[in-house]
């Protein structure tokens, strides 16, 4: 590959859940509050990630999952997260708000 020698290369396992981590540690800093839809396996990983680093607040209740009036969101929180397709759990968010 013809790689300079001054260069490292650092080959790690990928895919979309090392954006758990990624997005708090790049967006964020240490205990800072983030806001979380949980809506199944995939924000509930992704929210349990983004507690080592900072202070999530769940923003549903699951039966107002579908429900975005009844959310409580801190409007200080510097992100909101959810998952767009939680294909374990067979839900969707396709309406457009």
């Amino acid at each position: 590959m013809e790689i300079p020698d001054n260069f490292h290369v650092l080959m790690t396992q990928g895919g979309a859940s090392q954006q758990f981590s990624a997005v708090p540690l790049n967006l964020t800093s240490h205990g800072d509050t983030v806001n979380f839809l949980i809506s199944g396996k995939w924000s509930q990983a992704a929210a349990a990630e983004a507690a080592k680093f900072n202070e999530v607040k769940v923003v549903n209740e699951p039966d107002a999952l579908l429900s975005p009036e009844s959310w409580k969101i801190d409007k200080d929180a510097k992100f909101f997260s959810f998952c767009q397709n939680e294909s374990i759990d067979g839900i969707s968010f396709d309406q457009e708000r």
